[in-house]
């Protein structure tokens, strides 16, 4: 599958932390005086720090350190009448912050901070998702005035509804604000609760920048996943000892050759409590097919919270299965450090060979999953409004079996395929995750430079032997071999006949050595200066010149707009040969690479050559780290126009910044088709506007979401305006636009939509034999660079008839509320200079 690139730049987020360690609270609160005074409570490198301050005429003042965002509490103290809160949570990040509020810390705002922002905009989405229940309830009546059976299940289900859309917009959060502490403390909190699921915690916290990855808090998040790893599903479940009720002592051995619910309680927890009559009712269900329940306590003490346990088992009528308890509470009992519980209800789902199957299950997803553990058959759950198979949502989809990928020890990475067309041809690929932006000030635009030294001599084609051999080989340079260079990464491509004797063996050949084995000489490099600097100035034309105008402030000043891969004429001018050496030696490495073979092949063959000829590729010894460089959301709205003589016509292009969405797993792959039918109805719209009217508003238009290089997404709204009508093309964009943002789609849009999704994956089905070569390379740069899941046309037709089905209307306004806000927005406008002085 490929993701959409819609626009003209090649965008990619930068990780920006704050230097500085000081940070300055100013706020005004209504207009208190003393002896009324507020405290900032908050936690630093693991020690409590409370700062404290009078408030004249509503002001007050904190100043302080800290060395990564944290939280803090701000508390107000004064005894007297007033509207006041007594507390309020927010962000401490180096910096400045300003807190004002009209009477209490209840109406509190704060101005000067990203991740308070971001805290509140999250907030917000969650309490129009809890909203959904006051409406529930006020259609259905609340569950205190009605104790059915039948009520009960609606009230159930609505809750679940209810949760899973708050996971769903916490984890869409998370993936779209990788540089946020608030993304690493929405993990921990909301959605380690417990024991986590690891599958969904795991790739989430890895999708993370490094920085916040290696805080403190990020460090100490990774020693909980190890934990968590050890009692995760598929893992076996540590053995350990405990006494019943009569103190005898029970191992959770004693129990293997059944299936086991390992449930976690305590008589003072109500939730455990209230789930009693179901576990009663599903023990009675299944306690003849080998189904037993080991019931650990949390009550801690001697006497009193024994008879406390014991009172519990007798009035829950839990007697019935085998409980046990070492009294020790929370911190010390050796079931619940072994299986890292941190609140409880808390359960496991253990088979017959101590392996645990399922966790964290109550209500209907216990029912369902011991439904489906004895009966043999997979149960479906609710996904929109149909049903899909269980855990398929939160399952990363596996790679094509189609394609053969391995990786050798040193890192490098392969993907082979036989695909016969075109017949007796083959295309080989290596891609490396070097570009522009790994480049120091000194060596601005030296990867573009290597790209061209490898068609200058090899280890086994000096100097231009390489080309004359190829063009021997009935190879056309250019139109056949290429390269390119971009910010991330440099390609080579070099398509060969795969029916003539030793070419082949010439192909592997010739990657090897683009791989690690450039020569690099002297004479060569200063040879190539001339090419590289006048294929600069060809290219200074109308485009390159007006985009090095918006591009400063498209990127936000990022080192994406200081890193464009032409480089610049001072580096390429003077650079010495020992600077291009140290790219080289740092960059071309075997962890860094990988070979796309697609053709006719023998797919056994091909990989044994790749596993003999690329071995022993070293990595450089000290190694330098290959970060992630980003662009920075800084929540502001910019404007800009670029002019040049030879602009022919005026452009508009309205693009809103946000974080690209991972295509990883079942769930991500539901988001993509709703991408994707966003983007045919959009489109579709547009084109509405230019025809079948005698005075269409813009000469072209076009609208959609789309993925730049790396990880920025952006929904851009473009035109070309018709002389003299720029305003008229604006308004006509932006009025659809914002009929799509407050109104939605039609049904009947929608479901011709997807039917015609479907039917595009039927067709690459059925065509898949005569499917070229090429698409697949595509495919396959996709998934080493970006890691895009690849599942194959035929797994993605099932996976689309699965999800669409239950694909609504509702699925689009979450989507444009994602999507179109009114901050990291950019307007740009191209044009001619004669008509600056015209343009808005």
């Amino acid at each position: 599958m490929k993701k959409m690139c819609l626009s003209f730049l090649l965008l990619i987020p930068i990780i920006t932390i704050a230097q500085t360690k000081n940070f300055t609270i100013e706020g005004k609160i209504g207009n208190w005086d003393s002896p009324a005074s507020i405290t900032l409570n908050y936690s630093q490198d693991g020690k409590p720090v409370t700062l404290s301050s009078d408030i004249n005429k509503g002001a007050f003042k904190f100043k302080g350190q800290v060395s990564y965002p944290t939280k803090g509490y701000l508390t107000m103290h004064y005894q007297g009448p007033g509207k006041m809160g007594t507390a309020f949570m927010l962000w401490i990040e180096p910096g400045n912050l300003t807190i004002i509020s009209p009477d209490s810390l209840q109406k509190i705002a704060i101005k000067g901070s990203i991740l308070n922002t971001e805290d509140a905009d999250l907030s917000a989405i969650k309490k129009s998702i809890n909203q959904q229940l006051k409406q529930w309830f006020a259609e259905n009546g609340r569950p205190e005035n009605d104790s059915s059976e039948e009520y009960k299940v609606r009230y159930d289900k609505k809750i679940a509804e209810i949760n899973q859309a708050n996971k769903k917009a916490t984890i869409n959060f998370i993936k779209a604000h990788p540089n946020s502490f608030l993304s690493l403390s929405e993990i921990n909190i909301s959605l380690s609760r417990g024991v986590p699921d690891v599958a969904v915690v795991e790739p989430l916290f890895n999708s993370l920048s490094a920085a916040i990855k290696n805080s403190p808090m990020g460090k100490a998040y990774q020693e909980k996943l190890k934990g968590w790893k050890t009692v995760d599903i598929g893992s076996i479940a540590p053995d350990f000892t405990q006494p019943d009720q009569t103190r005898k002592p029970i191992k959770l051995s004693d129990f293997t050759g059944k299936y086991v619910l390992l449930d976690f309680w305590a008589s003072w927890c109500h939730p455990c409590r209230e789930e009693n009559p179901n576990l009663i009712k599903q023990y009675n269900l299944y306690k003849d097919k080998g189904f037993e329940i080991l019931g650990v306590s949390l009550d801690e003490g001697s006497i009193e919270a024994k008879n406390a346990w014991l009172k519990a088992i007798k009035a829950d009528s839990i007697g019935i299965w085998t409980q046990v308890s070492d009294l020790k509470g929370s911190k010390q009992n050796e079931a619940v450090n072994k299986f890292g519980v941190g609140s409880i209800p808390e359960s496991f789902l253990i088979d017959p060979t101590g392996k645990i199957i399922a966790k964290s299950l109550r209500g209907d997803l216990l029912n369902i999953k011991l439904k489906e553990v004895f009966s043999g058959k997979p149960i479906l759950q609710s996904a929109g409004n149909v049903t899909v198979p269980y855990e398929l949502l939160n399952k990363k989809l596996a790679l094509d079996t189609a394609v053969r990928y391995g990786k050798l020890p040193n890192g490098f990475t392969y993907y082979i395929r036989k695909n016969t067309q075109p017949k007796d041809r083959v295309l080989f690929y290596l891609v490396n995750k070097a570009g522009s932006i790994l480049e120091n000030d000194e060596q601005q635009g030296l990867a573009h430079f290597l790209e061209h030294m490898n068609f200058n001599g090899t280890t086994h084609f000096p100097k231009n032997e390489l080309v004359n051999y190829l063009q021997k080989a009935g190879v056309r340079f250019g139109a056949d071999i290429n390269a390119y260079t971009s910010f991330d990464e440099t390609v080579y491509q070099l398509p060969l006949p795969s029916d003539k004797p030793g070419v082949l063996d010439s192909g592997i050949l010739i990657m090897r050595d683009w791989a690690q084995g450039a020569t690099l000489e002297t004479e060569e490099i200063e040879k190539e200066r001339g090419v590289i600097l006048e294929e600069k100035r060809i290219g200074k034309g109308a485009g390159e010149r007006m985009q090095r105008q918006y591009l400063p402030v498209l990127l936000n000043q990022s080192r994406y707009a200081e890193r464009l891969p032409i480089g610049t004429d001072e580096v390429l001018n003077k650079f010495k040969p020992e600077t291009l050496h140290s790219f080289y030696t740092n960059w071309y490495r075997p962890n860094l690479q990988a070979l796309i073979v697609v053709g006719d092949i023998d797919v056994d063959q091909m990989e044994q050559a790749i596993k003999e000829k690329f071995a022993d590729l070293k990595n450089p010894v000290n190694e330098q780290e290959r970060f992630d460089y980003t662009v920075p959301l800084t929540g502001r709205n910019q404007f800009v126009i670029a002019t040049d003589n030879e602009q022919q016509g005026i452009a508009v292009q309205i693009t809103f910044k946000h974080r690209a969405a991972t295509l990883q797993t079942g769930d991500d792959f539901r988001n993509y088709i709703i991408q994707n039918l966003f983007n045919s109805m959009i489109t579709d719209r547009i084109k509405e506007l230019t025809s079948n009217k005698s005075k269409p508003p813009f000469i072209t238009g076009g609208a959609g979401i789309g993925s730049f290089i790396g990880k920025l997404d952006n929904y851009s709204l473009s035109f070309r305006a018709k002389p003299g009508e720029i305003e008229t093309g604006f308004k006509a964009l932006w009025q659809e636009n914002e009929r799509v943002k407050r109104y939605g789609f039609t049904e009947t849009e929608l479901n011709r939509t997807k039917q015609a999704f479907l039917n595009r994956l039927e067709s690459g089905v059925a065509e898949l034999p005569s499917t070229y070569s090429q698409k697949f390379v595509n495919e396959y740069l996709e998934h080493f660079l970006k890691g895009t899941a690849q599942a194959g046309i035929k797994n993605e037709l099932q996976l689309a008839k699965t999800f669409a089905q239950g694909i609504t209307l509702a699925d689009f306004k979450f989507m444009v509320k994602e999507y179109i806000k009114d901050v990291d927005r950019d307007v740009l406008i191209t044009g001619p200079e004669k008509e600056k002085q015209t343009l808005p």
